[in-house]
């Protein structure tokens, strides 16, 4: 059995308990945490490996580019710390108007983490927006660290997911009934859904709960508004102004085993948004959890949020 399968297996009962020989993949796989706000938890079995595919492969895997000219435009870079050690950085690239959106990250593992693993985890999602409602149509990711690599094509239909291709092939043991997998919304664009504010309201300025499927477990992330802050980078480029500190839990619904279903596997993390354009916008600028190894960090270092204005002179 391969280090990561060991790792997020999803007959661990605790996520935490893994031997130190995982710490790279933790950190990586805390890494799609932090900035993503959920686990896309990934199960490769050794006698199962792939051909890595070569990078003009992975392009044309990728989703289309969002339809005519984006209206906002949001960039934002991240780097990890492991107990005040540097052990990777992502970026995140979305576009959207106010019917369709587009969304690519990239993690990377460096460091010290890097000379014991070299990992990174790409994805990509897009989709329509019907007012603040994410929809996505369709959720690519792919995973490499080492020998260890896992690939997702996740379709929907605007309502629920309709097709999964996953090579290796997921293990669907316990699968998530199609009632559950309704209204859900892709790893990568649970972000967007955070972004846009999709379930704000008066009295939780942070959201609420993110209803996610990864194409094999379906999951929340329950977001409880903890206070109003006031954000200071250390970051030429990172955000300065108000924000929101939130406590984010993640729940477990189904595709787990019975036996987890319960189990804490991720301990509650802190999270601080950025309130942009008077919460028009609430960006994710860092994330806190602790871990067996010390706390972990996700700090945006940049943040860029352009409103893209069109020219009255085309048409």
């Amino acid at each position: 059995m391969g280090a990561l399968r060991h790792f997020i297996s999803p007959r661990r009962p605790k996520l935490w308990d893994a031997g130190g020989r995982d710490l790279p993949y933790l950190v990586l796989g805390i890494a799609a945490v932090c900035l993503c706000l959920v686990l896309s938890a990934q199960q490769t079995r050794a006698d199962d490996r792939v051909p890595k595919p070569q990078p003009h492969q992975i392009a044309s895997l990728a989703p289309s580019e969002l339809k005519g000219p984006a209206e906002r435009e949001l960039r934002v870079a991240y780097i990890f710390h492991l107990g005040g050690i540097r052990t990777g950085r992502m970026t995140l690239d979305a576009s959207w108007t106010t019917e369709a959106y587009a969304l690519k990250s990239q993690v990377r593992t460096e460091g010290l983490i890097e000379a014991l693993i070299e990992g990174q985890y790409v994805s990509w999602s897009e989709g329509n927006l019907i007012g603040k409602a994410v929809r996505p149509r369709l959720y690519t990711s792919n995973f490499i660290a080492n020998d260890d690599h896992q690939f997702i094509n996740l379709s929907f239909n605007g309502e629920e997911p309709t097709a999964l291709v996953a090579k290796p092939p997921y293990d669907l043991e316990f699968p998530v009934s199609r009632a559950l997998k309704r209204r859900t919304v892709d790893p990568m664009s649970a972000y967007l859904h955070v972004v846009v504010g999709s379930s704000v309201d008066a009295n939780s300025p942070c959201g609420q709960a993110v209803p996610i499927y990864d194409g094999r477990r379906r999951y929340n992330l329950k977001v409880k508004f903890v206070k109003e802050v006031s954000i200071r980078s250390k970051d030429p480029q990172g955000y300065n102004g108000p924000g929101f500190k939130c406590r984010v839990r993640y729940e477990q619904v189904a595709g787990f085993h019975p036996n987890d279903i319960d189990a804490q596997e991720i301990p509650p993390f802190t999270v601080h948004i950025a309130s942009i354009r008077d919460a028009n916008y609430l960006v994710p600028v860092k994330v806190s959890v602790n871990t067996d190894f010390g706390v972990l960090v996700g700090r945006a270092t940049s943040v860029r949020l352009n409103e893209v204005k069109s020219d009255p002179d085309e048409s």
